[in-house]
């Protein structure tokens, strides 16, 4: 019976946090670097580009995201992925995406932890910015010819445009 109540209120919140939400669309960046360096140069890093639309409710948001990485291991990357966001002001989230270098899709998706400050900087106009960890499987590296750990941290800034 307990957990039947519990649904019932997650439902609820989740109701009321959507007749109050705001769409935002933006883009930024991200300073990306893996824990485990994969290389002999020890210099894996570098910056990715991404494009996000959010729906932002006061204590829950939805954050679907685009990103691209122009050069990572053997070539151009873009990932899709998903957040839940929980927080207005400071915020905390989870995410699910997939990386597809040069056409090839990894073989499991990446999970996402990720903390930020999003705040207004002129009526409509956010800034957000953030910290995050990707989880990911290991990935082949053609040029080293091994397989490397491609957890990854990174330090990243976005403007959006609340509608």
């Amino acid at each position: 019976m307990s957990k039947k109540w519990f649904v019932l209120a997650i439902v609820c919140v989740l109701a009321g946090s959507s007749f109050a939400a705001e769409n935002r669309v933006g883009a930024g960046f991200n300073y990306w670097q893996f824990v485990s360096t994969p290389g002999e140069d020890g210099d894996e890093s570098g910056l990715s580009f991404y494009a996000s639309y959010q729906r932002r409710g006061d204590l829950l948001g939805v954050e679907l995201a685009a990103e691209l990485f122009p050069y990572r291991l053997d070539g151009d990357a873009w990932a899709p992925q998903a957040y839940l966001l929980v927080g207005s002001g400071l915020y905390a989230g989870i995410g699910l995406g997939i990386m597809s270098v040069d056409g090839k899709w990894a073989d499991a998706p990446f999970i996402a932890l990720r903390a930020g400050w999003n705040f207004e900087i002129r009526p409509n106009l956010f800034l957000d910015i953030s910290a995050s960890y990707r989880f990911s499987e290991k990935e082949w590296y053609e040029e080293e010819g091994i397989d490397i750990d491609a957890d990854t941290i990174s330090l990243g800034a976005a403007v959006r445009f609340g509608f």
